[in-house]
């Protein structure tokens, strides 16, 4: 981690220190350090207090953040992060709905039921238990949202209360607050992470988008100065020597989702210089569009195939 640390450190501080995770990465190491150091100090006192065993003990504990690193290295945990991060908020509305809904009934339930507890008689104590306040009236709703307890509740009830309104009640109780609930909060959360994972993509896209800009504006100036005639045109013999002095383009390539090599370039090459009817050049402008414009799953000959039979047309 120390390694790690200075490696980091050692790219620049203004990239460092914007980088949350080399602070989470600085935290660890600093957690590391005063964890193999504090023993050392309580060896050297006389006696060791409970306050330093407990500090001791929050540093150990400590090494169990070190598996949030996985989070740094796995795009998909991340994306799923944020999107859970984002999703409860979600999660934090639907539960202020469901406890407006609950202290509502409970304020029903204790003034019909709980201020009337005497009409129970010897089970008059145990309803004043579940609906004889507010709180507890609406912590007896809640266990029966979560289908804990509610047939004793329904068995007690019914001794005044007529059986088919108690059990209309709880059944539509039951329906409301845990199955609609639970239905819209699964779709809620659903919707939500769908959501992230969109922007996620639109984000990803837009970066590569970037990429490409960059990267056509680096490729048009390296093709511009192994252009020996300063013509905007490139030959065959030219493009190679740029592909072959400059490896750099292949790998840009693939961090753009482009996977191709020398061979197939000069194929395009040869392509678009038949097609410009040029005599074996290509214009600098279109070579780079060619090579730059073009995804993962099409190659760049078979874009400029669409492209010059659209052309045609």
């Amino acid at each position: 981690f120390l390694l790690r640390l200075c490696d980091s450190g050692c790219s620049g501080c203004s990239g460092f220190c914007g980088d949350p995770w080399s602070k989470f990465d600085f935290g660890l190491v600093v957690l590391g350090w005063a964890d193999l150091g504090f023993p050392f100090l309580l060896l050297s006192g006389d006696e060791a207090s409970s306050t330093a065993l407990l500090l001791l003990s929050v540093l150990r504990l400590s090494r169990a953040f070190r598996v949030l690193r996985l989070f740094r290295v796995l795009p998909e945990l991340r994306a799923m992060a944020r999107g859970c991060a984002s999703a409860f908020t979600t999660v934090l509305w639907v539960g202020a709905v469901l406890l407006i809904l609950n202290f509502l009934l409970a304020t029903l339930l204790t003034s019909l039921v709980g201020q009337n507890a005497h009409h129970w008689g010897d089970r008059a104590e145990e309803v004043r238990t579940w609906f004889g306040s507010i709180g507890r009236s609406m912590e007896t709703l809640f266990s029966i949202m979560t289908l804990s307890g509610w047939d004793d509740i329904a068995s007690v009830m019914t001794a005044v209360i007529p059986p088919t309104v108690v059990g209309l009640f709880i059944l539509v109780y039951i329906m409301l607050c845990f199955f609609a609930m639970l239905s819209l909060l699964t779709g809620m959360v659903h919707a939500t992470l769908a959501g992230s994972e969109k922007r996620q993509e639109i984000h990803r896209l837009n970066e590569v988008e970037d990429l490409r800009a960059s990267f056509a504006d680096a490729l048009t100036s390296l093709f511009s100065s192994t252009d020996l005639t300063k013509s905007g045109w490139l030959s065959r013999p030219e493009f190679k020597a740029a592909l072959e002095g400059h490896p750099a383009v292949l790998s840009q390539l693939l961090k753009m989702d482009v996977e191709t090599n020398t061979e197939e370039l000069l194929m395009l090459f040869d392509r678009l210089s038949h097609d410009s009817g040029s005599g074996g050049s290509v214009e600098i402008f279109s070579l780079v569009e060619a090579i730059v414009l073009t995804n993962g799953t099409a190659r760049s000959s078979e874009v400029f195939d669409v492209k010059y039979l659209v052309r045609a047309l």
